[in-house]
């Protein structure tokens, strides 16, 4: 847990350490999946506005729907969610900044229950060889976390 407590100082200033955070907790009374990621934010904005050529300014944007629209693309690119074997789809509902990160808040809808749930990441993976995924899910009463490490990207759940 050393990594979580550096984690809750997320700052603006060059960091040696490459980390996302990924929350997933199922609601089982509006079946759905609740889906959180934390990023630093200059990993973010540098890694977005490289990919898709464009000079996003995530902690003053000018036009917070346009960066939405772009946070939603490079979510639901580089992260994937299964349910016993159902893909889910899931939609960006916004974004917050807390301390040099910003939070990425998603949903999908229509995931009444599951024993199994696989999860594919790899965010920022293209901007840092040791970028880091902790992920942490919550299903069926149930907190189950693990850590990929870049070039891993897939984890599976059992519940």
């Amino acid at each position: 847990m050393p990594a979580l407590l550096f984690l809750a100082g997320f700052h603006p200033s060059p960091h040696p350490l490459y980390v996302s955070i990924t929350e997933i907790t199922h609601n089982t009374k509006d079946q759905s999946l609740e889906i959180s990621c934390r990023m630093f934010t200059d990993d973010l904005e540098n890694t977005v506005n490289r990919i898709y050529k464009t000079r996003a300014d995530l902690t003053r944007p000018s036009d917070s729907a346009a960066v939405v629209r772009l946070l939603n693309n490079y979510i639901t690119t580089h992260l994937q969610i299964k349910t016993d074997d159902s893909k889910a789809v899931f939609q960006m509902i916004g974004f917050e900044r807390e301390n040099g990160a910003i939070w990425c808040h998603l949903q999908g809808n229509g995931i009444s229950s599951f024993k199994k749930i696989e999860v594919v990441n790899d965010l920022l993976y293209e901007s840092f060889d040791s970028q880091m995924g902790i992920m942490h899910v919550l299903a069926n009463g149930k907190r189950k976390s693990l850590r990929l490490n870049n070039p891993d990207k897939i984890a599976a759940f059992d519940f």
